[in-house]
């Protein structure tokens, strides 16, 4: 994520994934619960940055609502941070969890 230039913020909206069971079997978020939503450094700690911030809302017949916002004033330098997203099904925790 990159705010523009002349912009202080940046908000990016997703839609949630599909589980395999769900697409086989219902519409493709009906049948394996909920999914929470984890974010990781590269150090695998959770993720946090006082100017970036997330929100993930869970909802049962459609895919959930992942927001992404990143504020930024400009001070001449480019800051890096990287982070992993980890996806898992709530309802089952043995199952292997995600991660992009």
């Amino acid at each position: 994520m990159a705010v523009p230039l002349g912009s202080t913020i940046l908000q990016m909206n997703y839609s949630g994934p599909t589980d395999s069971v769900s697409v086989k079997y219902g519409n493709g978020y009906d049948k394996c619960g909920p999914l929470t939503y984890t974010l990781f450094n590269d150090a695998g700690i959770p993720f946090s940055l006082q100017v970036f911030s997330s929100s993930f809302v869970a909802i049962t017949d459609r895919a959930d609502e992942i927001s992404l916002t990143l504020e930024s004033f400009a001070d001449g330098s480019v800051k890096v941070a990287n982070f992993t997203m980890e996806i898992k099904l709530s309802e089952y925790p043995k199952a292997t969890p995600y991660r992009q």
